[in-house]
């Protein structure tokens, strides 16, 4: 009996000894948030910021947010836009732990824009002020790829194309139509874009 008691007295003691060695692992932080710039958007005079959040390992909402200014010697051009993508990952779904994952995403957005230029009047040889707002719907779809770095650093590289829809105040809308590049454009658009940002 006595050899019993010692023998599980020893055990208990090597069990809480080797417990109390062995070290707890904290489980890993999972970030489902991101913010980031549009890179590809900064030669074009717009700033726009996005903001990312994971609802679930295969689906995320994306909201882009910009702002445009252009002060040529003919024509200023200043304006908002918004942006909603709805991305679904199909490869690498665990977005902590993979070094990129491939999406898909349909879009949708919205631009308004204010160009104020100078017109030359043939008759009296002079020049004269028009402002023209658009007011621009659109949306299409997207396939893109998004890299973590070091779990906090993201890029997200994407391409597609889509329609835009354009009202004006420009009755004709003959101004400023002629390239998807330009704010009276109605029709086929391209899409490409390089987003840099972080992971919180």
């Amino acid at each position: 009996m006595k050899t019993i008691i010692i023998t599980v007295a020893v055990f208990i003691y090597t069990s809480l000894f080797i417990s109390a060695q062995t070290p707890v692992q904290k489980p890993e932080k999972i970030y489902n948030n991101a913010l980031s710039i549009a890179l590809t958007n900064l030669p074009l005079g717009n700033f726009q910021i996005n903001y990312e959040r994971s609802i679930t390992s295969d689906w995320a909402i994306k909201i882009g947010i910009g702002a445009s200014f252009i002060d040529k010697d003919d024509r200023k051009k200043e304006g908002l836009n918004s942006e909603i993508y709805l991305k679904y990952y199909v490869l690498d779904k665990d977005r902590e732990k993979k070094f990129y994952n491939i999406y898909f995403s349909p879009y949708v957005e919205y631009r308004n824009t204010s160009v104020t230029f100078y017109d030359e009047d043939t008759y009296m040889g002079a020049f004269s002020k028009q402002v023209v707002t658009y007011n621009s719907v659109g949306g299409g779809f997207l396939f893109g790829q998004y890299f973590v770095l070091g779990k906090r650093l993201v890029l997200d590289l994407y391409f597609g194309g889509g329609i835009r829809r354009n009202f004006s105040s420009d009755a004709d809308n003959s101004l400023f139509n002629g390239t998807s590049f330009q704010e009276g454009y109605n029709g086929i658009v391209g899409k490409i874009g390089l987003d840099i940002g972080f992971k919180f």
